[in-house]
């Protein structure tokens, strides 16, 4: 017969397995816990050193996030994730979060100065439509085209592709498409140039799984992305123009239109910032390398280019202090000194001083 202190011994003996049990549980899943962490945080680390290398090199890289849901939320310029934050600045890096990205450096040059910016997307199609006729073809619509895939990223030497399409018609309740998943060269290089010389005829496209519609028109319409060009330089983006409270963006380049595109208000508000503050920069030290050739300059015909240049990109910084990108009128003056700063040097460079 068992007494009752072997019994106690043996409730007393259970109740310290599963005690020493729950202990050994809780280390293993903390252990585990803190082993996934540190997976994410290398991830992490690894993705800011190839954007940063991106960056410097030139050279354009896949990258393998393992998950797509590590990232989520970029708020530029930090990456949120649950484990931590990362701050990607001084890169101005435009992101679209996925498993697998596609990491390419681009510049938008204006000769003496170009803003250069990295873009990590992952898979990406984007569809045009273009709307006029073949009887009044628009030369803006389909430069509007050329212009937004040229500053979008070539990825011929990647595996995440980012392809474009141009075009649907339709025909009752059927919705055709036409030209699709073309590389960017190509794309505008061979299938925009065909395009133009058939005279080819394109209506709003509706939705279409997998792909980024983008309307360009010379008049708003129903579309959920369009762009409006007023001329070669500024337009309007709209997003959803006919619900109650659509979107507008001011553009005076294509990044504006992309960064849209891509990310909304916040990408806008961010690249536009981003540009103004280094094109100031930039114009104070372009002034002051034009002053300093013009001192040492025995060329008496190259010193009213240089005080010319550097009158210029003056009043480009006094300006970028007091403008705002999101009005017209500001924007149109700032798309004038920069074309006058571009020529002003184009000419300094032919004139060899």
């Amino acid at each position: 017969m068992i007494s009752v202190m072997q019994i106690f011994k043996i409730i007393f003996g259970i109740v310290l397995s599963v005690f020493i049990l729950m202990i050994i549980l809780r280390f293993s899943s903390s252990y585990w816990e803190i082993g996934e962490s540190g997976k994410e945080v290398e991830i992490l680390m690894g993705m800011k050193k190839t954007i940063e290398d991106v960056h410097t090199t030139g050279i354009s890289m896949d990258f393998d996030m393992g998950s797509e849901d590590l990232i989520y939320l970029y708020s530029p310029p930090d990456l949120v994730t649950s484990v931590m934050d990362v701050n990607i600045d001084p890169v101005t890096l435009l992101l679209v979060p996925g498993k697998t990205i596609s990491i390419h450096r681009e510049e938008y040059d204006i000769g003496w100065w170009r803003f250069r910016f990295v873009y990590a997307l992952p898979e990406t199609r984007i569809l045009f439509a273009p709307l006029d006729t073949a009887e009044s073809r628009s030369d803006l619509v389909w430069n509007s085209v050329g212009n937004i895939t040229r500053y979008l990223p070539s990825t011929e030497n990647t595996e995440t592709k980012v392809r474009f399409g141009v075009g649907c018609n339709d025909t009752g309740d059927r919705q055709t498409y036409f030209f699709l998943d073309w590389e960017g060269d190509y794309f505008i290089r061979t299938v925009l140039t065909y395009l133009l010389l058939e005279g080819y005829e394109f209506v709003p496209c509706r939705g279409m799984e997998g792909y980024r519609i983008v309307t360009v028109s010379e008049t708003p319409v129903d579309a959920g992305f369009q762009v409006v060009p007023f001329d070669s330089e500024i337009g309007y983006v709209y997003v959803n123009y006919m619900n109650e409270s659509p979107g507008s963006y001011l553009y005076k380049n294509p990044l504006d239109i992309i960064s849209v595109l891509l990310g909304g208000e916040k990408f806008y508000d961010y690249l536009n910032g981003k540009f103004l503050k280094e094109l100031s920069v930039a114009s104070s030290l372009a002034s002051r390398e034009a002053n300093l050739l013009r001192t040492k300059s025995n060329r008496q015909e190259c010193d009213p280019i240089h005080s010319r240049f550097v009158q210029i990109l003056g009043s480009l910084r006094n300006g970028i202090d007091e403008w705002d990108y999101r009005d017209e009128d500001d924007m149109r003056e700032l798309s004038l000194r920069i074309r006058q700063s571009s020529e002003t040097y184009e000419e300094l460079e032919e004139m060899g001083c």
